[in-house]
């Protein structure tokens, strides 16, 4: 799928250049290095930009989010493990995943004050929407992308 976005955005040339430059990289790192921490500093990615987006909001829907990463990367090598994502289920994949949901959430370490935020600027939580208990739903996801919109884009407070 990666060489089909590389394809898309023209980048083929520089694309290969690039993988034959660090081919012999690739020998010198054992295994797992190559393999299942690309996956763990995914979940990892994913989960702290998702705890700092939703620092502060308390609800379902935020909770919801956050989980995500846990969600994608160890859960879908749960998925493997039954047969019912396509893969090879690798134990090591999933303790990695695993270990970097929680030390993304270790780091991000989220405000217990609702007004506080790891974000500059982002001081709010989630508000309530329109009789929607937890948030969550289309209300939290445009919630969502107009937090990250404001931070990141126009780089102003939070919702």
């Amino acid at each position: 799928m990666v060489f089909e976005w590389v394809r898309f955005a023209g980048a083929r040339e520089l694309f290969w250049r690039a993988r034959l430059a660090t081919a012999q990289l690739g020998k010198a790192l054992p295994a797992w290095v190559l393999f299942s921490v690309p996956d763990a500093l995914w979940v990892y990615a994913l989960t702290a930009g998702l705890a700092a987006v939703w620092a502060g909001a308390r609800s379902f829907g935020a909770r919801t989010w956050i989980a995500a990463g846990v969600v994608l990367g160890a859960g879908g090598e749960l998925g493997q493990w039954i047969g019912f994502v396509p893969g090879t289920f690798d134990f090591l994949d999933l303790a990695l995943s695993s270990a970097a949901y929680a030390a993304a959430l270790h780091f991000t370490r989220l405000p217990h004050d609702p007004q506080a935020s790891p974000l500059p600027g982002c001081t709010r939580g989630i508000r309530r929407t329109r009789g929607r208990k937890h948030g969550f739903g289309f209300a939290g996801i445009r919630q969502f992308v107009a937090r990250v919109r404001k931070h990141f884009v126009y780089g102003e407070g939070g919702v």
